[in-house]
């Protein structure tokens, strides 16, 4: 019955820590994904580049 007991403990602490890995790795995998800018970082973006083109000195017209 020894022998028995032991292998489920294993079989059970492989599925927890399978669980716990596959859990944090989708965690990471969100977390990493890129999110859709709003209008804000539109804006700051295009400033940022209007700025940079600027201390090139190549003015670029942005509507």
């Amino acid at each position: 019955m020894d022998v028995y007991q032991t292998f489920l403990d294993g079989l059970a602490l492989g599925f927890f820590l399978g669980f716990l890995a596959f859990y944090l790795f989708y965690r990471f995998r969100i977390s990493r994904s890129p999110k859709p800018k709003n209008d804000i970082d539109v804006l700051v973006d295009d400033i940022d580049r209007y700025y940079q083109h600027v201390s090139e000195k190549r003015r670029r017209n942005f509507d």
